[in-house]
Order: C-alpha cells, then sequence, then structure tokens
C-alpha cells in the first residue's frame, strides 16, 4: 500500500448518531473508517521532481461531532444558520519501507445570515471557516471564504433579481507535504473573485411546480417497474 502507482478500490464503514431538538437544533456523532484510501498523494522522483497523483494508503480513520442551528433569530428581519463541526483525521500509509501517519483535530465553522429589510428587499451573507487539516500525506492550512449577495423583487413577486460577490480570502492555500527525507512546501493559487448578477422569473405558483414534479417522478417509477 502506498508504492503502487495504480489506485485499488477502497472501502468505508460509517456510522452516525444524530439528536434533533424541534427544527431549529442538530446535533450529529460521526465515525468513519476506509481501508485503501485513495488521496490526491504527491511522490518524489527522479531529478527532485514531484508528481501528483491517486495513491492508496493503508487507512482513513475520522470521527468528529456536527452542531447545526437553523432559523435563529435575534431581531424580526434578521435569520442566522450556524454550523460548527469538530473533525479529527487519522491517515496511515508506509513509504519506503517505513510506516507513516498524519494525525489532527480540524475545526469547520459555516455561518449563513439572511436579512429581510422590506417585502421585496433582503440581502444574504455566508462565510465558511476551514481550520488547519490533515489531508492525507499533506497537511492543509486555513481557508476563509466569503460570499455576499442582496435582492430585489419585482413585478408583483414574479420577477427576482439577485446582485452577488463570492471572495475567497485565502486565494493562496498552503500544503505542507509529509514525505520520508524530503520537506516539501506547496502553494496552489486560486482565482475565485466572483461578482455577477442573476435573473428570475416564476411563471406558475409553487405548489403547481411542486406537484407537477411529483407526478414526473410517480411516472418515471412506473416506466422502470419499481
Amino acid at each position: 500500500k502506498g508504492e503502487s502507482t495504480k489506485a485499488a478500490p477502497s472501502f468505508s464503514d460509517n456510522i452516525e448518531l444524530g439528536y434533533v431538538y424541534r427544527d431549529w437544533f442538530q446535533t450529529v456523532l460521526f465515525f468513519s473508517h476506509t481501508d485503501d484510501a485513495i488521496m490526491k498523494s504527491y511522490r518524489e522522483q527522479e531529478g527532485r521532481r514531484i508528481y501528483v497523483m491517486p495513491q492508496n494508503l493503508s487507512f482513513y480513520v475520522q470521527t468528529g461531532m456536527r452542531v447545526h442551528a437553523a432559523n435563529l433569530s435575534p431581531v424580526s428581519f434578521w435569520k442566522v444558520n450556524l454550523t460548527a463541526i469538530g473533525i479529527y483525521n487519522n491517515y496511515g500509509w508506509t513509504e519506503q519501507g517505513q510506516k507513516m501517519k498524519n494525525r489532527m483535530f480540524n475545526p469547520d465553522i459555516r455561518l449563513h445570515e439572511q436579512f429581510a429589510f422590506t417585502s421585496v428587499w433582503s440581502a444574504e451573507l455566508s462565510a465558511n471557516y476551514n481550520g488547519r487539516m490533515a489531508y492525507g500525506q499533506a497537511t492543509v492550512h486555513p481557508a476563509l471564504e466569503v460570499n455576499v449577495g442582496i435582492q430585489k423583487k419585482m413585478f408583483r413577486n414574479r420577477c427576482t433579481v439577485t446582485l452577488f460577490a463570492k471572495d475567497d480570502s485565502t486565494p493562496i492555500i498552503k500544503i505542507d507535504i509529509q514525505s520520508p527525507g524530503v520537506q516539501a512546501f506547496v502553494d496552489e493559487r486560486h482565482n475565485k473573485r466572483v461578482l455577477g448578477i442573476a435573473f428570475a422569473w416564476r411563471f406558475q405558483k409553487g405548489s403547481e411546480t411542486k406537484e407537477s414534479r411529483r407526478k414526473k417522478e410517480i411516472d418515471e417509477t412506473k416506466r422502470v417497474n419499481l
């Protein structure tokens, strides 16, 4: 494992235990064990070159907890959705006859806010923070992404115009590579700054759309004899 350049199939066992309180709070404990985990890997070849390719690691174990709070409303026009995840990743593999491990706790915070200023004007703000993370042979440095949008409804709420912006506040993803006798650092540059406008027009009521979709699904089920 870890020496072949051709990835073999991987098999994973997963278990989750969750608790839900009404319609606004959820917490989940999760555990996953994967044999021959296929990961993005870095192999040193002749001439001090590093080749990036899929590769089987001996195992990958992930355990953690996810907490989600939805539809929190500090004031009437403001709704907040918050997700906090704590993950412990444990990777193991064999390289050049040595048993290697990469283990680390990773915090992941996701925030989504909605603002309804009037019946026609609204806005959204979301932010995702991913802390220092073990990923196979690599250690990925923290990253932050922020998205914002403003929306207006027109023509008796049939038309919706949205102006949105996306900013990857960490354009350079820094990665440290773990390998026997080798210390490597990789910078992956991502250009994820986006500014755009979206236009939507609703031709029929939502209930009619849902009913039409449900009938289509029933017809499709009959067609394939399920």
